[in-house]
């Protein structure tokens, strides 16, 4: 299986600025979720939810539970994790996609 460590922290601005065209800045526009999913992108809010680490999706900056991914019913080979989360004007952000690698046991 592939587990993560310590928590990954999702930081909004990072991927979309949180300012309109004319420059001016907007107020609190907090995640709401996150989801993730192997391989394959289900299309937004199809993936597995995440589970935030103070319990709520509700800051610009969230950190996550660590998570077991189960791998036992891939093939050996690469393949792709991938993520994305909905800020709170319902945008999914882009996927982050990671590849990993399974061996046979």
């Amino acid at each position: 299986s592939i587990s993560t460590t310590g928590s990954a922290t999702v930081n909004r601005n990072s991927v979309t600025p949180n300012q309109p065209a004319g420059g001016e800045y907007l107020d609190n526009n907090p995640i709401v979720a996150a989801e993730y999913f192997v391989n394959t992108d289900p299309g937004e809010g199809s993936g597995t939810a995440f589970t935030p680490e103070d319990g709520s999706f509700n800051s610009e900056v969230e950190s996550i539970l660590d998570k077991v991914i189960d791998v036992s019913a891939l093939a050996a080979g690469t393949h792709k994790f991938g993520a994305r989360y909905r800020d709170s004007q319902g945008v999914w952000s882009t996927v982050m996609w990671r590849e990993f690698h399974v061996t046979d046991p």
